[in-house]
């Protein structure tokens, strides 16, 4: 990828509690990164943990990439959204291009680099968005009840962004400026934050690419993720919330 040689690429990892999966994960992207120049930081983002993401971090952060690895911390929880903005205001405007994807790297690097290819070849799409339910996927990516939240979340949807078959995937990649708009527009700061920034897109004229990818195995029978019993009454609110930003044309920067 020598062509992206002389651009600036930001990778944003949010951790919550995540030490179990931290050695992994920096073993992974030392073999990866290490010769990619294109790469200039990767940005982990401790939202709060309640375990030793801390001490697995400083541990596990392999030498080669030191100088291009940054901590965050902050002491309280505040969700998946709020980290990735964090990590945001702390970034050079000059950046070319910046993604976020969760601590395990669930759809692999592979996948990163792919959606940075489509961004830096083509000047008609502005955001990369991770698609798990592509027509070439065989695989049952999550347990019968994660299937069953995530179709019950879909009917929640606003209208414009129905269309996209994957709002929730944890791949997404930006061009730059673009991100730092759209990120600048979202008010929510965990499960739903990604439907504000797809209704930023939409309302905003930008163009997106819908990239198919596929879980890790070892990422296949992850328990957790969203419950409608702890989570729903939350998320109900934050879309409420969405929907009246929207009446009030929040989110369209044309």
């Amino acid at each position: 990828m020598s062509m992206l040689s002389d651009n600036s690429v930001v990778l944003i990892i949010p951790v919550y509690n995540g030490e179990e999966y931290l050695l992994r994960t920096c073993e992974e992207l030392e073999t990866y990164f290490v010769e990619r120049r294109y790469l200039k930081e990767i940005i982990f983002v401790d939202d709060g943990r309640t375990d030793n993401t801390h001490i697995a971090l400083k541990n596990s952060v392999p030498a080669v990439l030191a100088s291009r690895v940054r901590v965050l911390h902050y002491k309280k929880n505040r969700g998946k959204g709020y980290a990735i903005m964090h990590a945001l205001s702390t970034i050079d405007d000059a950046v070319s291009f910046f993604g976020f994807t969760d601590v395990e790297i669930p759809y692999g690097l592979s996948s990163f680099e792919e959606a940075l290819f489509k961004l830096f070849e083509s000047k008609d799409i502005d955001v990369v968005i991770g698609n798990r339910k592509h027509k070439d996927q065989t695989q049952v990516q999550y347990s019968w009840y994660r299937q069953f939240c995530t179709r019950f979340f879909r009917l929640l949807l606003p209208k414009p962004i129905r269309a996209i078959s994957d709002t929730q995937s944890g791949l997404k990649v930006f061009k730059g400026d673009v991100g730092q708009k759209l990120f600048s527009l979202v008010r929510t700061h965990r499960w739903v934050f990604d439907i504000e920034l797809l209704l930023a897109v939409v309302r905003g004229g930008f163009s997106f690419y819908e990239m198919p990818v596929s879980l890790k195995s070892s990422c296949l029978s992850r328990t957790g993720g969203v419950s409608l019993f702890r989570h729903g009454p939350r998320i109900l609110y934050d879309m409420i919330r969405i929907y009246l930003y929207d009446r009030k044309s929040i989110y369209n920067s044309k």
